[in-house]
């Protein structure tokens, strides 16, 4: 033992993590967002702090039923 330390294997090993773990998560934000984003589309005409989930739900469901 030389007790030296390879901080570039670890390094490496991070950033390749790092790397893969940030593009699972802005994927999963732009899955979770897009439909996040057209209901307030949606429900732009609301005041802020007006959302209320019974009309949500009753404005979600006559937007779908317009589009079949």
């Amino acid at each position: 033992m030389t007790g030296r330390v390879r901080i570039r294997d670890s390094l490496s090993f991070g950033w390749r993590t790092f790397r893969r773990n940030t593009l699972f998560f802005m994927v999963l934000l732009m899955i979770l967002g897009i439909p996040l984003a057209i209901l307030g589309a949606l429900l732009g005409g609301l005041p802020p702090g007006g959302a209320d989930p019974s009309r949500l739900l009753l404005e979600v469901t006559l937007w779908a039923l317009r589009s079949l």
